[in-house]
């Protein structure tokens, strides 16, 4: 039913030992193992490089075990830059990993997760843009000067910014 150590005790007849009892242990299969499951939690943060989210997942055999100690790779997708590799990490004995996501860029990332030679599974994670910083906000008018008559006007754009030029 699952993998486990067991106690086996053979008997014969009306509940007479045949010998004495065996341990026996049952492991998943490491050969089959891939991932199941991909949750990012949460999965909406702040772009201010504190906020984080933690990233796990879990790994079983085509049995539906769980699977320790199996080495399991990330990749972060962001659109059309380098991928971020994050450093392999091995499965606990419940066959779960976890890594965790911090950034100071406001985006959609993409987090694949997989045992090497395997197909991926992916959570996505939102990074907000944090609070508007003055600094690097700015207020531009189409025009330098505006005549007081009610006839003309001026076309003001405000873009506002986070401290790490997030829009």
């Amino acid at each position: 039913d699952k993998v486990n150590v067991y106690t086996v005790t053979a008997t014969m007849g009306k509940d007479v030992p045949v010998q004495s009892q065996v341990t026996v242990a049952v492991k998943a299969d490491a050969k089959t193992a891939h991932v199941v499951s991909v949750v990012a939690s949460p999965d909406t943060i702040t772009a201010d490089g504190v906020d984080s989210s933690t990233i796990t997942s879990r790994v079983e055999d085509d049995y539906g075990f769980p699977v320790e100690g199996v080495d399991v790779s990330y990749t972060l997708d962001t659109k059309g830059r380098p991928v971020v590799n994050i450093p392999t990490t091995r499965t606990d004995q419940s066959g779960q990993v976890t890594a965790t996501i911090t950034s100071t860029l406001a985006e959609t990332l993409t987090v694949n997760v997989q045992v090497p030679g395997t197909a991926n599974q992916s959570a996505a994670i939102t990074l907000l843009a944090s609070t508007a910083d003055e600094s690097k906000s700015l207020l531009k008018s189409d025009v330098g000067t505006l005549m007081a008559d009610y006839q003309h006007s001026a076309k003001l754009t405000l873009t506002l910014q986070d401290k790490y030029g997030n829009p």
